[in-house]
């Protein structure tokens, strides 16, 4: 479940490029992003929120970036098997930072999990489809 050095220095390195300033490297993400994130995140109560969000992540220190980078690698103390209540894994079609193969296998491997693909939608989707997200919620 523990990082690799390399994984470690990675996280170091990215939260020494984003603590100075969340609205920097939000700016500097725009470069691995979809039209679609481009065009939620030229909103400006978005940027807010997500900038927000990256603060709220970095307050914990490096511990935050840690945190996301074994999200990614899959990285996690549990057995997806194992998880047997429903799941809905939501995708945008367009997302360049989180690969719709992760979703996939994130459908494959959970034994009741649906998987929820959203055309022309990026990473930032929550953003555009909150309504249809927590409609299935209830």
């Amino acid at each position: 479940y523990d990082l690799t050095v390399s994984d470690r220095t990675l996280a170091m390195q990215q939260y020494q490029q984003i603590a100075p300033s969340p609205e920097v490297a939000l700016q500097s993400l725009q470069a691995f992003l979809s039209e679609a994130d481009i065009q939620l995140l030229s909103q400006s109560a978005i940027q807010s929120i997500s900038v927000e969000s990256m603060t709220r992540t970095l307050r914990q220190g490096e511990a935050g970036v840690i945190d996301g980078i074994r999200a990614a690698r899959l990285l996690w103390p549990f057995q997806l098997s194992n998880i047997h209540m429903p799941v809905d894994i939501w995708q945008g079609q367009s997302d360049k930072i989180v690969p719709a193969a992760i979703a996939d296998y994130l459908v494959d491997s959970l034994p009741n999990a649906e998987g929820h693909y959203i055309d022309h939608a990026g990473h930032f989707m929550i953003y555009s489809h909150w309504r249809k997200i927590l409609e299935g919620l209830s």
